[in-house]
């Protein structure tokens, strides 16, 4: 079973993300073990395996960099403004570079924020079982993600 899409297959395409990782002071001095377009990687992966606590991101960004990083070291990232200022202007010339017929309504502020949660969990509705299946008892259908 094919779990990722292949390159060739993808419609989005990425701007200069070591740029704006600079531009945006995530990154100040180069390094082995933070690369922007490996952690951009690293946090979709996150988000689509649901793997997203601070130890498997470091572990994940790690194995895609080949230089481990602390879960310290990335728990200090996410809590820098730098981050913030980084995702949001990655995720701003993506949807730009993709939107190119409402770049000027991305461009005056639909991003306001970007929220980052370290949870395992996140109960839902019931209703949306179908949808996002968690873990139920014998009774009732449950969701989750």
């Amino acid at each position: 079973m094919l779990t990722t899409l292949p390159a060739f297959c993808s419609k989005i395409t990425l701007p200069n993300l070591h740029q704006i990782a600079i531009d945006s002071e995530f990154i100040v001095r180069n390094s082995a073990k933070m690369v922007a377009s490996k952690f951009v990687q690293t946090i979709i992966s996150a988000v689509i395996s649901g793997r997203g606590s601070y130890s498997q991101i470091a572990a994940d960004l790690g194995n895609r960099t080949g230089h481990p990083m602390s879960r310290q070291a990335m728990e200090e990232r996410f809590e820098n403004d730098a981050c913030v200022r980084f995702m949001t202007a990655a995720h701003q010339a993506i949807f730009e570079a993709q939107l190119a017929a409402v770049a000027e309504v991305v461009k005056h502020g639909s991003i306001r924020r970007i929220i980052v949660e370290d949870t395992t969990s996140v109960a839902m509705p019931k209703a949306n079982s179908d949808n996002f299946p968690a873990h139920g008892n014998h009774y009732v259908a449950t969701a989750g993600v």
